[in-house]
């Protein structure tokens, strides 16, 4: 449309505009191409950072024990400059982009200007003038927000494709293993399998695997750290990818992985899991897990105990447990392959792999505790008086953890809720942002460049508005003063853009740095008491708001303020008339508020209006009418005026003179006679039409 009323305005002098305005539209495609590399290489680079973060909180307590903050603070802060450099990229590329977009509308109008005085198609009047500038401003709206958009577009492209790359990963074969529910003495059998975590490598993980687990056995998986222990276990659950071979599995599988999953909550939310509460089921729960005495012995006289007639595979690192275990399968996995199968006296006799790993045992506890058997035995009897104070002082305690728990009463929850804060809290958070980077330097130079920018637009208009008016001026000389000074204002929202980046680069850099410093300073209840994705989420999602939406919203909020301020700078420079009615109309609004402001809140059922819009315009007194109507809708309400179109669409109309009741019906049915009510409309829009003629006449 705007290409239209351009070509209706200028004719042919506007085809040369088009030149520009293609050029600028092609260009948007490398620079899209650049803010999509930043923001791919941007995203790679935060996973990183965001994976080494999570390693570092879920091991917070041995890197602390270990006194080794420091180091994996500096490998964080590593990760973080590799963030920052394309961050910083994007940034200062936005910036030069922004250029492009401002200083188009300048090329295009200045070349539509050569136009018409090289073509002569329209004399470079201030109707042919303003009119273009008031048209290249109309598109200069979307073409403004082409960087945003163009950011917003490549963001949303790099995780859809990220997104898409996770959805189509290689998944497990769901048919694998095969499990029957039929009957049968064995539990689980492998026939020459062959199992790689990773499907590419030549070398598989597992290799020429055959087992056979019959019911009711104990099986042990044994060998170094590596060697695949875990693996077979993982051929069993089906998680680990199948290369050749076959598993059978034969009913249903429970896993107890070498790390424990606890839920962020009492010892009878991790039980219940859930589920509603069974006191007496989950007295069983409490006596079967013996947390009543806290038995330490809850492997060998618990656990095993209840497992009797069930198939349990133990990958065991301490091989003391092999020799308590009455009917076993020792498996020593080695390099991926099986070496050996048997009993554990049968390995023990054939003196291989399982042996060393028995005596490597007995070696390290007997540099741990060289201790002769007096010494043994005085140990013995120290322990068996502890295990008797213990027992004494357990006695002692009212009621123990499960006793409490089943009695429904509240337990401890280590996890606090996340506080969060609701409202409008002022510019308390901006003025942070400020604080915390010192990033004042920078602020105070956008807004200069701002300022600036605000300037040398609007010389640039008034410019023409003198230009046009010096007599036998040249279109050469009227055109490039205008190109030069809309050139510089150019410049200046370039420097408002550095600026901006500038600043957000610094306190996204400050905060993260004290949000790290934080969080290795922090004692290890802090993250006893917070779950490690809450963390995570500062980590991530709050930040990257630093990173783009705060610097954004703090240069529109500039820029809109200073535009505004100028704007009403230029107004009260030059036509000072609208800006002294502008101010009636703040007031007039202020007198609406004042006005309805008691009724609304107080919201009475009965209202009487004695002639509380006489004061304001009419254009103000149909606003305060719309309210009424809409705001007291089931209220009574009394209104006395003398413009018609106040009480026009009221109920009823009651009309007195003299003090006496002449009139009280609807108001189309007093119109529609010969009656006191119509001969006052008709008069009140007498006396309008008498005063609409006189102001014209005496315009002209």
């Amino acid at each position: 449309m705007s290409i239209g009323i351009l070509f209706y305005v200028v004719g042919l002098g506007a085809l040369p505009g088009l030149v520009p305005l293609l050029i600028c539209g092609v260009l948007n495609v490398p620079f899209a191409n650049v803010l999509q590399k930043c923001q791919s290489q941007f995203m790679v680079a935060q996973d990183e950072r965001l994976r080494l973060t999570s390693e570092v909180l879920n091991n917070m307590k041995i890197i602390k024990l270990q006194s080794w903050e420091e180091k994996f603070k500096n490998m964080i802060e590593t990760r973080l400059e590799n963030e920052f450099k394309w961050l910083a990229k994007e940034q200062i590329s936005k910036a030069y982009g922004t250029v492009l977009y401002w200083i188009s509308p300048t090329i295009i109008s200045s070349v539509i200007f050569l136009g018409c005085a090289y073509l002569g198609s329209a004399a470079l009047n201030a109707s042919t003038i303003f009119t273009v500038l008031a048209t290249l401003r109309s598109m200069g709206e979307p073409i403004t927000m082409i960087p945003g958009a163009l950011s917003v577009m490549m963001q949303v492209k790099v995780s859809t494709e990220r997104i898409n790359a996770f959805l189509l990963g290689d998944e497990l074969n769901s048919e694998e293993p095969l499990i029957s529910k039929q009957s049968s003495d064995k539990s689980v059998v492998i026939q020459a399998g062959n199992f790689s975590w990773d499907t590419e490598l030549t070398v598989a993980t597992l290799r020429d695997v055959n087992l056979e687990m019959k019911k009711g056995q104990k099986i042990a998986v044994c060998g170094p750290v590596g060697a695949g222990k875990s693996s077979i276990l993982h051929v069993m659950l089906g998680e680990i990818p199948k290369i050749s071979g076959t598993v059978y599995v034969y009913g249903s599988i429970a896993y107890v992985s070498q790390t424990s999953w606890i839920q962020s909550g009492t010892i009878r939310d991790n039980i219940l899991y859930g589920k509603p509460m069974d006191e007496e089921r989950y007295k069983k729960a409490i006596k079967s897990c013996a947390l009543d005495k806290d038995m330490i012995t809850l492997l060998m006289d618990c656990v095993m105990a209840a497992l009797r007639n069930k198939t349990v595979i133990l990958v065991p690192h301490q091989v003391e447990f092999l020799s308590e275990i009455d009917t076993i399968l020792v498996k020593v996995m080695d390099g991926g392959s099986i070496t050996q199968i048997g009993s554990y006296t049968e390995l023990l006799m054939s003196g291989t792999a399982c042996q060393e790993l028995v005596n490597a045992h007995r070696d390290a506890m007997t540099v741990v505790d060289p201790l002769s058997n007096e010494n043994k035995g005085q140990q013995e009897d120290t322990d068996t008086l502890q295990g008797e104070e213990y027992n004494k002082c357990y006695s002692t305690q009212q009621k123990s953890e499960g006793e409490i728990s089943a009695l429904g009463l509240p337990g401890v929850q280590l996890t606090e809720e996340e506080e969060k804060g609701t409202g409008d809290f002022g510019w308390r958070p901006f003025l942070d942002y400020i604080v915390v980077s010192k990033g004042y330097l920078f602020l105070s130079l956008a807004i200069l460049s701002q300022f600036g920018f605000v300037i040398f637009q609007a010389a640039a208009t008034y410019w023409l508005a003198i230009a046009i008016q010096i007599p036998k001026i040249s279109s050469g000389l009227l055109i490039g003063v205008y190109t030069g000074i809309s050139t510089l204002s150019a410049v200046f929202v370039h420097l408002r853009s550095i600026y901006s980046a500038h600043l957000g680069l610094k306190a996204s850099k400050a905060f993260f740095y004290g949000f790290i410093n934080s969080i290795f300073k922090a004692p290890m209840l802090f993250f006893d008491s917070t779950p490690v994705g809450r963390i995570l989420t500062r980590a991530s999602s709050d930040l990257s708001i630093l990173d783009f939406d705060l610097p954004l919203s703090i240069g529109f909020v500039a820029a809109g303020s200073i535009e505004l301020v100028a704007a009403i700078g230029v107004i009260a420079f030059v036509t000072w008339e609208v800006l002294i009615v502008a101010i009636l109309v703040m007031i007039a609004v202020t007198y609406i508020q004042l006005a309805a402001g008691p009724m609304l809140h107080c919201r009475p059922k009965f209202n009487i209006l004695d002639e509380a819009t006489a004061s304001i315009d009419s254009a103000t007194d149909a606003i305060l009418q719309r309210i009424i109507r809409q705001e007291f809708s089931e209220c009574t309400v009394i209104t006395v005026a003398h413009r018609v179109p106040t009480v026009i669409d009221s109920d009823m109309v009651m009309v007195l003179s003299y003090g006496k009741l002449i009139e009280y019906d609807k108001p189309a049915r007093l119109m529609g006679i010969e009656s006191g009510f119509s001969k006052l409309v008709a008069e009140y829009w007498s006396s309008c039409r008498k005063g609409s003629s006189q102001a014209f006449s005496s315009y002209q």
